[in-house]
Parts: structure tokens; C-alpha cells; sequence
């Protein structure tokens, strides 16, 4: 038989796929990959192949350099050295450079290099070395801070220039000539006249008070400054003590203003900081850690109140939840008391308050004892507001706010009394102790007892809680 011709196939302009081409040249179609694809797996794909660490890109019409390399001006890719400094493999105090093929770590402005690290440059300033953070400066010892030097310091009571009678009790306040206060002698008090008098007994207020308001957890909106006037405490462990933009000029303000210029004061460190002010001079200050928050301390603060035997106080403010790390510092509290006691055998009383965001370290596992030693007396009564409602939160439904005593502080114990100036025979008696929320008066007994508060300072936008009060009757 003989051959059959057939009609001889013709490429189309839609034969093939995009990334191929179409060969009619033996009569039959044939799709072919286009110039720099190849055929993998019936795919055509652009060939990377002569490229050294790279991949197809997505579009399928080249080639993009893999991870952690980059295309030079050849188009090679090439390991890109920039990554050796992301992330940051140097030192907190070092930045990263690259040179050549290599990484280079080198001091930040500021810091200068010691040995192998990296250190906060105090050259500049004499008598300074390096603080513990290595982020500023301290003055070594025997220095202080004086307009960005480190100034040696001078003992202001030597020679002692308090000479009046009874008060010759000199008290340093800072480290230069003049910064100092004369107290009365032992045994010896100031009188109305502002003499020195012997002694017989005398009321000692403690408050403890965290009522800042407003929206920065400052006591800047001023309801708590007007309960602080009011109560008229002498021994005041305050939370959150933050005043505008809390310089140390604006700190003693805000002291002088609410209390008397006359009075001392410790302040912690932290956001939220805890302190302590005095009517009386405060001679020693520090803190503990507090083991489960970071953004404040548990601070202390020795008082010279009259008589031979002085104040220790505590203030601290507790972390919310959960109650067991509550009671983790409140035992380290409890421990650091029991130690200083112990080296201090009968010349200090002790007391610790604040805001302790609850009832868990009011028991002997928390401030009450420490390995069976008797720290604070933690039992009740507790102090009420005029309603009888022990509850300290903003809402009065939770106790979070305590003054606990030692057990001899406790025996001195005596009732809160206030007293209309205007009639001496009008008080306000709290036969254990007070929680003051202006809410529950009427306007007529807030202006009689407790002025200059206003009937709704507890009740300011996000105040805290209520201040609570104690008295003691010392020397009796």
C-alpha cells in the first residue's frame, strides 16, 4: 500500500505554555522550554543552576540570593556581612560594625573599654568611679554629688553649733557647712514656744496611707495632700510617693506644704515608689528587696523620737496576687527586724505599714512571727472608719491597708482623738484605730474635725485606698 500524506501540524500562537516555545519544524508540535528555563518535572523553570546560593524567585522569571546573602554588581550572590551584627551579638554597651567579612564590637558613646569590657566613662570627673548599673557615675567614698562633681565631704557638726539649752543634739542633713538641725537632748521634747522640755509622755501618730489619685499614681491632684493635712500624723509610711516630676526640689514641696517644713523624709526607689515622713528627724534609711516586684522596695527609716529608745519603720506596699508572695516579704521583713533587734536589744521600737493588697501577711506566717520569735502583733481589733467598716480599698469592700506594731509598741497603744478646735469638748473618738474616708461624714463634721479635706476627696477619679491611723502614748 502506499503512504498516506497528512496535513503537517502548525504552531498556534497559544500551543505552548508561557515559559515555553513552539517547534513545528518536523511536522509535529513540540513545546520546548524558552532560552534560560529548563525542564524539571514537566515544569519549566528559569534555571538558577550556574548561581551559587540562590533560588527562584517567585514570579518564575529569575533568580534571588537566599537567606543571609545578596546579589553583588556581577550578579553574584554573596554572603551579606551585614548580618553578622542582626541581631546585635556584642555587649549591652558595644555596638556592632562590620569589617571586612568580620564583625567588630566597639564601644558606645559614653563608655570607654576596661579590659575586655566595655565601662561608663567617669574620667571627667575627679573622685568618681563607676556605679553598679555601669550607667553613671558615683562618688567614691568621703564624696558626694555637688552640680556634677564629687565634692569631699565635711561632717556639718563638727564643731557642734547647737548650743541652746536641752538642744544640743546635733543632727546632719546633708555632707556640707550648714546642712544640719539641732534636736532636743534625750528625755527632752519641743514645746508650742519651740523650747526643749523634759519629757513626761507624749502621743505619737502613725499613718499609713496609699492615696494617690488621678491618672499617674502621684499625690499631684492634691485630694491626698488635703487627708494628709487633716489627719495630722507624725510618723507617716506613705505609698506611691511620686509628685510631679519628682526632683528633690519638688519631693521637699511637697513635704513642707503638707506637713511643715520642720519635717523629714526618707523616699524609695522605683515606678511607684515607697518613704516614710517624720515630724521627727529620721538619722538612718534603707531598704530591702522585695523579692517578688520590681518597681519598688521595702524601705526603712530610723526615727530619733524623743526619749532613749527610737523608731524603727518599715513601709511597703505588697504585690496584689498571688498571696503567697505577700507572705515571701512580709517574712523578709520580719526576718531583717528580728536580726536588727537582736544586735539592738532594747532601743528601738518597731513598726511596719502600707498597703499590703490583703489579709495574707497579717498572720504569724507573714509579719507575726519570725521562727517562733514574736515580730508584730497581728491580731484584732482593727481600726474601723465612722461606720465601723474595717475595709481600706477605694470600693470599702477588702482590707488591704495596715499599721502593725511590735508587742511593746502594741501595750502603748491608746484611741484616735479628734478634736474641734473651735470646741474642745466635740471629738471623734476610734477606740483602735481609724480608716478615714471623707465619704461617710456630713460636711458639718468634716469642716469641725478634719479640715481642710472635702467630703469627696475618697472619692477622687482612681483614688486608692483609705489612710489608715494609729496612736501611741510613749513615756507613759
Amino acid at each position: 500500500s502506499g503512504a498516506v500524506c497528512v496535513e503537517a501540524e502548525k504552531c498556534l500562537e497559544n500551543s505552548c505554555g508561557i515559559d515555553q516555545v513552539c517547534n513545528d519544524s518536523t511536522g509535529k508540535i513540540v513545546c520546548e522550554c524558552k532560552e534560560n528555563y529548563i525542564n524539571i518535572n514537566n515544569m519549566c523553570l528559569f534555571d538558577c543552576s550556574d548561581i551559587l546560593n540562590s533560588q527562584l524567585n517567585s514570579t518564575n522569571d529569575g533568580c534571588d540570593c537566599v537567606e543571609d546573602y545578596v546579589k553583588d554588581e556581577s550578579g553574584t550572590c554573596i554572603f551579606d556581612v551585614y548580618q553578622l551584627c542582626n541581631p546585635n551579638p556584642c555587649k549591652s554597651t558595644e555596638n556592632c560594625s562590620v569589617e571586612g567579612n568580620n564583625y567588630v564590637c566597639n564601644c558606645k558613646d559614653g563608655y570607654v573599654k576596661d579590659g575586655e569590657n566595655c565601662v561608663f566613662d567617669c574620667s571627667d570627673i575627679e573622685n568618681s568611679h563607676v556605679n553598679i548599673l555601669n550607667n553613671g557615675c558615683d562618688c567614691n567614698t568621703n564624696f558626694h554629688l555637688n552640680d556634677g562633681n564629687c565634692i569631699q565631704n565635711i561632717n556639718p557638726c563638727e564643731p557642734n553649733l547647737c548650743t541652746e539649752t536641752n538642744k544640743t543634739n546635733c543632727v546632719a542633713t546633708g555632707n556640707e557647712a550648714g546642712q544640719y538641725t539641732c534636736s532636743c537632748n534625750d528625755g527632752f521634747q519641743l514645746d508650742v514656744n519651740n523650747n526643749c522640755v523634759e519629757i513626761t509622755a507624749y502621743k505619737l501618730r502613725l499613718i499609713a496611707a496609699n492615696i494617690t489619685s488621678g491618672n499617674n499614681q502621684s499625690y499631684d491632684e492634691g485630694s491626698g495632700i488635703r487627708i494628709f493635712k487633716a489627719l495630722k500624723g507624725d510618723v507617716i509610711m506613705i505609698q506611691e510617693f511620686n509628685y510631679s516630676e519628682n526632683s528633690t526640689a519638688e519631693i521637699r514641696s511637697f513635704v513642707t506644704n503638707t506637713f511643715g517644713a520642720d519635717f523629714s523624709y526618707s523616699r524609695g526607689d522605683g515606678q511607684i515608689p515607697n518613704g516614710i515622713i517624720s515630724r521627727y528627724p529620721i538619722t538612718q534609711n534603707g531598704y530591702w528587696t522585695d523579692p517578688n516586684v520590681s518597681n519598688r522596695d521595702l524601705d526603712w527609716a530610723i526615727v530619733d523620737i524623743p526619749g532613749s529608745v527610737d523608731l524603727f519603720v518599715v513601709s511597703v506596699h505588697l504585690l496584689t496576687s498571688p498571696s503567697s508572695d505577700q507572705v515571701t516579704a512580709a517574712q523578709v521583713v520580719a526576718k531583717k527586724v528580728s536580726e536588727h533587734r537582736a544586735a539592738n536589744p532594747g532601743k528601738y521600737y518597731y513598726v511596719v505599714g502600707g498597703d499590703f493588697n490583703g489579709t495574707s501577711a497579717v498572720s504569724s506566717n507573714g509579719f507575726g512571727k519570725y521562727t517562733g520569735e514574736d515580730i508584730f502583733y497581728v491580731a484584732d481589733p482593727d481600726p474601723v472608719c465612722e461606720e465601723g467598716n474595717k475595709n481600706t480599698n477605694a470600693g470599702r469592700s477588702s482590707q488591704y491597708d495596715f499599721v502593725l506594731l511590735d508587742h511593746n509598741l502594741k501595750d502603748f497603744q491608746i484611741p484616735v482623738v479628734y478634736t474641734n478646735p473651735n470646741n474642745e469638748t466635740e471629738k471623734k473618738t476610734y477606740a483602735n484605730g481609724l480608716v478615714f474616708d471623707t465619704r461617710v461624714y456630713t460636711s458639718t463634721d468634716i469642716n469641725k474635725f478634719f479640715t481642710p479635706a472635702r467630703l469627696e476627696d475618697s472619692d477622687a477619679g482612681n483614688m486608692q485606698h483609705m489612710a489608715i491611723v494609729k496612736d501611741v502614748l510613749i513615756g507613759q
